[in-house]
């Protein structure tokens, strides 16, 4: 059976990663919570769970941006088709799939560039920062909440004249996902934000911070998740029909927060995640008095 606390963590988790708000910070401020008012089980959460977890966040990425990259699928399938029934030849090719295909493969090398970025930065915390107790600690997760909050008013501020992206604009966007696996701060801001201020639109902004997002979330997900789980014979457990019917449930309130953080990002409202991160932050200081 699941210890209480664990489950807790577990909802926590599901539901704070559709917003930018720092899900891992939040698991962190409530594994410590319980653990003061003395909840039987530690609460704490095995790596493989956490990335087993992603399927949720997978499925509403999947479903809240389908008509938009489904659409794109579906054209290189097409062109795909096309240049092998035509013997491999881009002559068969109109002007406008060439400069699809252009296009769609520049995203595709950016998409690769922010996630090998990240993937450094993974490997540099996990080397040289494992040990450090400061960044699972409470004073540390209030770092990345202030992070956070100040990003979140940034963003409704934010009215830069959009421009074409280039490769330092994308390292600077990798760099913005790399910080983002530090305790406290919301990967879903600070790569909208490092968008926005490199000049994409509040849409693209959006739709680039999942699009370069998703791979590394399948990456976890089978290898960190599923063959972990698997490894620790506690994958059929977590897979019961009990526990899927947890996981829709969670599911549809993961993609109701998201399409509701989406949309107050769209109409430049996420001042109100500012605020609730200001109270956080007050929180936040009081259990550490």
């Amino acid at each position: 059976m699941i210890d209480m606390a664990l489950f807790i963590s577990i909802i926590t988790q599901t539901l704070v990663e559709s917003l930018p708000i720092s899900s891992g910070g939040h698991v962190l401020l409530v594994q410590h919570v319980l653990h003061r008012f003395g909840f039987d089980g530690t609460g704490s959460m095995p790596d493989c769970i956490d990335s087993l977890l992603h399927n949720t966040a997978l499925v509403v990425i999947a479903i809240f941006f389908y008509k938009i990259f489904s659409r794109h699928v579906r054209s290189l399938l097409h062109i795909a088709y096309k240049i092998v029934s035509q013997g491999f030849s881009l002559r068969a090719l109109s002007y406008g799939q060439r400069l699809f295909v252009l296009v769609a493969g520049r995203i595709i090398g950016y998409v690769i560039v922010v996630n090998a970025i990240t993937v450094l930065f993974y490997a540099c915390i996990k080397i040289y920062l494992r040990d450090v107790a400061f960044l699972q600690s409470v004073p540390g997760v209030l770092c990345g909440f202030v992070i956070t909050c100040c990003l979140l008013f940034i963003s409704d501020a934010i009215n830069r004249k959009q421009v074409k992206p280039t490769w330092w604009r994308i390292l600077l966007i990798g760099c913005a996902q790399g910080i983002a696996l530090l305790p406290g701060i919301s990967r879903f801001a600070i790569t909208v934000v490092a968008c926005q201020l490199v000049g994409l639109s509040r849409r693209r902004s959006l739709e680039f911070s999942f699009l370069m997002f998703t791979p590394l979330l399948i990456a976890a997900f089978l290898v960190q998740g599923v063959w972990g789980c698997y490894k620790e014979g506690m994958l059929w457990s977590l897979v019961s029909p009990l526990s899927l019917c947890v996981y829709g449930a969670l599911t549809v309130g993961a993609y109701a927060l998201f399409s509701w953080a989406c949309r107050l990002y769209m109409q430049r409202r996420w001042k109100v995640f500012g605020y609730y991160m200001v109270l956080l932050i007050a929180l936040t200081c009081l259990i550490m008095l």
